[in-house]
């Protein structure tokens, strides 16, 4: 019983420091909001693939790249999927954060539970009950009125796809993985560093052609114009984007999914908190309504029906 309450509250403190690391990215991407979205993205494959090899190197030893050598002949259309899903992701929502668009991002992922609940009745034919139709028709009613326009007049949105975008691509991401895993297609950690090399590998070549060849400067010397700091940044965005998933790796081992489903929030709840209190971004009234829509949704999403008390008993 007492290494269960020690397992479960240390499953609690990694999936804490998973959520808050991630709420708190816009602290570390706006360091480096003077080179190009592109190049920030193309960067983070690269480092991140090293820092995935580094730690399941550490965690699994030798055997690990065994495994990976069976990834990558077992199902690899759907890991290079989610692989580009990933990629795209991190793309975007980089984009957001330096471009003074925090706020879409933390409200892609205060939507993404709900696009996930659309992918699986769309695609695996799930049912939902009266509350989940709720919830759902509620949360895009937000999402409909942002695309109204209603961002246009004093908002700083003037088009939803940013966080439709990180939303739908997290959350096809999350069903890929999911159908991935249940057909054995070895552990998250394997799967993650698999999907990081199918980034990293063909990027940093690239890289090398492009900062070797025709300005001169190596791949880790100071980039032209940014100066070593810069580059720097770069490297250790490898390794920002790979440990918070090892820890979310690790917490979900420990903890039940309705409480990571319920942690999950730690990192827009922050996102929001930093646009508006931090970076200044305009908190308006079509904000407040679009929100306003979101959150009573996964109130009522989150409310206990008589079948999850059933289930709990």
């Amino acid at each position: 019983m007492l290494l269960r309450l020690v397992k479960s509250h240390l499953g609690v403190a990694l999936a804490v420091g998973a959520y808050g690391t991630w709420g708190l990215f816009p602290f570390f991407w706006k360091q480096l909001a003077n080179v190009h979205p592109y190049k920030i993205v193309a960067h983070r494959m690269v480092w991140a693939a090293l820092f995935f090899v580094l730690i399941l190197r550490l965690k699994n030893g030798p055997a690990a790249f065994r495994r990976l050598g069976a990834l990558m002949r077992r199902h690899p259309l759907q890991l290079f999927l989610s692989a580009l899903l990933i990629g795209s992701n991190w793309l975007v929502y980089i984009y957001s954060v330096n471009t003074g668009r925090i706020l879409d991002a933390s409200l892609g992922y205060f939507i993404n539970p709900m696009m996930t609940i659309l992918l699986g009745v769309v695609i695996l034919g799930e049912k939902l009950s009266r509350q989940q139709i709720a919830a759902v028709t509620l949360a895009f009613t937000g999402v409909l009125y942002m695309a109204s326009g209603g961002f246009g007049a004093g908002g700083t949105m003037t088009s939803p796809w940013i966080p439709l975008w990180l939303a739908f691509s997290f959350a096809l991401y999350g069903l890929i993985r999911k159908k991935c895993d249940a057909g054995h297609c070895g552990g998250p950690l394997e799967a993650s560093t698999f999907e990081a090399l199918l980034l990293g590998v063909p990027v940093a070549i690239g890289l090398v052609v492009y900062e070797s060849g025709g300005n001169g400067t190596g791949f880790v010397s100071p980039l032209p114009d940014f100066g070593a700091s810069t580059t720097w940044l770069l490297v250790v965005g490898g390794a920002v984007t790979a440990i918070p998933l090892w820890l979310f790796v690790e917490a979900s081992k420990r903890v039940t999914l309705s409480t990571l489903g319920f942690l999950q929030y730690i990192s827009p709840s922050l996102q929001f908190l930093l646009a508006v209190a931090v970076y200044g971004e305009q908190f308006t009234r079509a904000h407040a309504i679009t929100f306003g829509c979101i959150w009573a949704a996964l109130g009522l999403f989150m409310w206990p029906t008589d079948r999850y008390r059933r289930f709990q008993r």
